[in-house]
């Protein structure tokens, strides 16, 4: 079994395009929504939502897109 998500993990839509990734700001007491950070790649526009956590995956280090400098 997977271990749960948790704030601040790496996340993009798991039935999404890998372009989008984000980052988990805060999670429901039971685990099932999780406030989430979008940063989008390309034009550095930033987007919070509230998605249900089995809508989401987790994504390793080595898919995060580089960090902008003076992020």
């Amino acid at each position: 079994m997977e271990e749960p998500l948790r704030r601040g993990a790496s996340v993009t839509l798991a039935d999404g395009g890998d372009d989008t990734v984000g980052r988990i700001l805060s999670l429901t007491e039971d685990g099932r929504r999780a406030e989430v950070r979008w940063h989008r790649p390309h034009g550095g526009e930033r987007h919070i939502s509230v998605e249900d956590t089995a809508a989401l995956r987790r994504v390793h280090e080595s898919e995060l897109p580089p960090k902008p400098e003076g992020d």
